[in-house]
This record gives structure tokens, sequence and C-alpha cells, in this order.
């Protein structure tokens, strides 16, 4: 299952429905069954797009998951898939989205609907590419300037997989001239879909290096000063002079650490976060362990 999607499903779909669009400019020997290889291709982009993003969803927090209930109330759990789970070999996302029924764009609203608890038709209307925006400097705007007419060329679209996979037509059920449209309004049905779960998952996301740079080293300086409120409270016992000294080895551990994980020679303007972000593990893991230790003093008392 997660060998088939993986986690940089969202990522992949995007760039492949870019291809897909791409190769159909290309294409100058369309007949037949070739064409019919776009529609059935694009779902599958799409299915696979939704299946990954209702998977993010649910393993993303507790919020999630409980709304995800709703979604697989006839859902049965046998030994081997709670091994699975407990090996950490699929996830709950996994499975809860690959038991939803996504076969026409009704289900995929009420997904997206269901796990994030609100109207998801005015999030496609106001979702706006900040990288576009923020970094390329393009004119603000929504992604979709017209949800209803991307939203009835994405329904066409499963329509389309759906009569060449599953029945026999005897006459053109399409036109060829309305296919490169029906694959556009699929990509930017994902593009829009992709911006808001940033949004919702990670909030005011930094999109330049420098940003991300400068979000690291904050979120590192951040965990530092709730590492310094654990040792102030630990730091008034008998072995109060033995912490001292293991946090200034320590500290010297985490510099050592830091400049193994991004080397002094090279790395160009990615190292400061690589740092950051080695830093903040490291003092996340120390922070867990004194907590426990001041627990146990605590519970003592």
């Amino acid at each position: 299952m997660k060998d088939r999607v993986g986690r940089g499903a969202r990522t992949h779909v995007a760039d492949g429905l870019d291809r897909l669009l791409s190769q159909w400019s290309e294409d100058l020997n369309l007949a037949g069954n070739t064409v019919d290889f776009y529609p059935i291709r694009a779902v599958t982009f799409l299915e696979v797009f939704t299946r990954a993003a209702i998977a993010e969803l649910v393993d993303h927090g507790r919020s999630y998951a409980t709304n995800a209930t709703t979604l697989c109330k006839n859902l049965r759990f046998d030994f081997e898939l709670v091994r699975a789970i407990g090996d950490r070999t699929i996830t709950l996302g996994d499975i809860v989205a690959h038991s939803v029924s996504l076969n026409d764009l009704s289900q995929i609203f009420s997904a997206y609907e269901v796990l994030l608890g609100k109207p998801f038709k005015p999030l496609l209307e106001t979702v706006v590419d900040r990288w576009a925006v923020e970094v390329m400097q393009a004119q603000e705007g929504p992604i979709i300037d017209n949800v209803d007419d991307v939203l009835r060329k994405f329904a066409r679209l499963i329509e389309l997989r759906h009569i060449l996979c599953h029945e026999l037509p005897r006459r053109e059920v399409y036109q060829v001239t309305e296919i490169p449209d029906l694959l556009n309004a699929a990509r930017r049905f994902c593009r829009a879909v992709d911006w808001i779960l940033t949004a919702e998952l990670n909030g005011n996301v930094p999109l330049t290096q420098s940003d991300m740079n400068i979000r690291a080293i904050e979120e590192a300086s951040a965990a530092d000063k709730e590492l310094d409120e654990i040792i102030d409270k630990l730091g008034h016992g008998d072995d109060a002079e033995y912490l001292k000294e293991a946090q200034a080895a320590w500290l010297v551990y985490r510099q050592k650490e830091c400049l193994y994980c991004s080397p002094p020679e090279g790395g160009g303007s990615i190292k400061p976060l690589l740092r950051a972000m080695e830093a903040k593990s490291l003092t996340e893991e120390r922070i867990a362990r004194l907590r426990l230790r001041l627990n146990r003093e605590e519970g003592a008392v």
C-alpha cells in the first residue's frame, strides 16, 4: 500500500498532471485508444492525490482521526492489520484512505468536508498560490477563478473514466477538443487542494530559503528556552552540580552533532536550516528525558 502511494504523492500527482498536459500538447498522432489514455490517467492521478491527502490528514492529528470515524463506520480490523499499524508498516491514515469510496465528485467533496469539519467549496473559491504571489510576484487572486466550471469539468472527467473503463460505448463519448480543458481543470483542482491542505496542516509555512532558515532558528530557540526552564527547576537539589556539568557536556555534544549534520565546508544557504533542525530535534529529546526526571522528583515530593 505505502509503496504504491507514498507520502510524497501530492507533489508527485501535481507534477504528473503537468507532464500529462505537456505530453498531450506534444502528441501529434492522437487517435482512438491513445486519446482514451489521457482521461483515464488523469483520474488515476486524482484518486491517488485524494487518498494521499486523506491519509495525511488522518495521521496529522487527533481531531482529523476523530472526524474520520464517519468515513469508515463499516471498517473492520483483523489481527494482521492491527499488527501492521503497530509495526508502522502502514498507518491509520493509509487504512482510512483506502477504505473510502471515491467514485464521483460528491464522494471526494464529502471526504474533505468530513475530515476538515467545514464546507469545502468556499476554500476552493478563495485559496491562493502563495508561491506564485509571494515569491514570483504574480498578481494576487484565487487559483480557481470559476470553481463551478472547474468542478463541472472535474465531474465530466470522472464520468469519462468510468465509461471508458467499465462500459463498451457504441459511439464516441467525448470530443478530442475537450480533453485539454478537462486535464487543465484536474491540474487546477489539485493545485488548489494542495494549498488548502498546506495551510490547514502547516499554517503560514515559509516559502523562501531565508524564511525557512529564520523559522527553523526561531523554533530551535524556543526549544532552548523550554530546556532552560526545566534545567532551572531541576537545578536546586543535591545533584545540581552534576546536572550543571552534564548539561555543559551535552551542549558541546549538540554543537558537534549539528556540525556533523551540516559540515562547515559546502552546504550553501540551506546550512542554517539543517543545523537549526538538528539542534531542535536533539533539544526536544533532551527535554523529554529531563521532563521524566522532573516528573519523578515532583511525584516523590
